[in-house]
């Protein structure tokens, strides 16, 4: 995901990363990425949804 978000952002587009505050402690957050924390996977959910125009879906481990 890193090297989607930083080739994102190199071609001009907008990334936002949103994380579950659960997940803070075991994942690597990007410094050049703005980031926000959530309470739950619920909230990340609704979030990248509302603030999504789009989705790309890539084989990946068990949260793709």
């Amino acid at each position: 995901m890193g090297a989607c978000a930083r080739a994102a952002q190199e071609a001009g587009g907008q990334v936002l990363g949103i994380i579950p505050d659960f997940l803070t402690s075991r994942e690597r957050m990007l410094d050049a990425v703005e980031t926000v924390v959530v309470e739950s996977m619920h909230q990340r959910k609704i979030m990248m949804f509302d603030e999504s125009d789009g989705f790309v879906v890539l084989p990946g481990g068990i949260g793709t």
